[in-house]
């Protein structure tokens, strides 16, 4: 399918969702106190994007998700390529890999609460935990999955473990530390907005919190439409980067 095929498609699909929307409640097959019509929400949205204390949430949103986004990534990166370019310290690190990965971040919560409030560093803290392994392990796969002749040549010309690591090890596993970045861009988001619906003080989710609260079905679902339309864009400008960054890998051919 074409990319404009795609978005047809996709176009098609969302419509098909407001128009259920919108009979469901006008044939009161569900209650409008727990789904709005599909013309009260649409109606919500603009409200909010008009509305400069919601664009301030959502900013705070954006802002938490980025600056975890990138701690993650880099640090991923980093020591994906150091783990995985060392079988002594790959043998030495995958079980305690294998025990805190499966940790959901939600689950420390509590801990990252009392240590820190909740404020920004609250949310940042968890999102940069829970961003970080996809990075990580597929850094360490991309690294163990490089073919060993080139770095043995790269060795036979006397270059050091780092020069290595940067000019060989590093550049072939791009193609999985890029799908890593991607996964880890909407990982950030969702614990960014989860940590603001059950405890934060400021950001989108909070937002949503106090609408459910106040019993605003339609600014609730709102809410969640341009949380939507956010982690579409984060996922379209990461793909477009990872496209470049690997232009030249197979699944990106043609």
């Amino acid at each position: 399918m074409t990319r404009q095929a795609r978005l047809a498609w996709g176009m098609v699909g969302v419509l098909a969702v407001l128009v259920v929307m919108q009979l469901a409640v006008s044939t009161d097959l569900v209650s409008e106190q727990s789904v709005p019509t599909a013309t009260a929400m649409l109606a919500g949205v603009g409200e909010l994007v008009l509305s400069s204390g919601f664009l301030a949430a959502l900013a705070d949103t954006l802002w938490s998700t980025v600056i975890a986004f990138v701690a993650a990534g880099l640090a991923g990166t980093v020591l994906g390529v150091v783990i995985g370019a060392s079988d002594r310290l790959y043998r030495s690190v995958s079980g305690l890999i294998d025990l805190l990965r499966p940790i959901p971040s939600v689950a420390l919560l509590p801990v990252v609460i009392l240590l820190f409030g909740i404020g920004v560093d609250m949310k940042v803290l968890l999102a940069t935990y829970a961003a970080f392994w996809p990075v990580l392990v597929n850094t360490i796969y991309g690294v163990r999955d490089v073919d060993r002749v080139m770095v043995a040549t790269a060795r036979g010309f006397a270059w050091g473990r780092m020069q290595v690591m940067r000019k060989v090890m590093l550049p072939a596993a791009l193609p999985f530390v890029a799908t890593g970045l991607r996964v880890s861009s909407a990982v950030a988001l969702v614990v960014v907005l989860t940590a603001e619906l059950l405890a934060a003080e400021n950001g989108v989710g909070t937002v949503i919190r106090a609408y459910q609260v106040a019993g605003r079905a339609d600014f609730v679902y709102a809410g969640i439409v341009v949380v939507a339309v956010v982690g579409l864009v984060l996922n379209v400008v990461v793909s477009m980067g990872e496209r470049r960054l690997v232009h030249w890998a197979p699944q990106h051919r043609g």
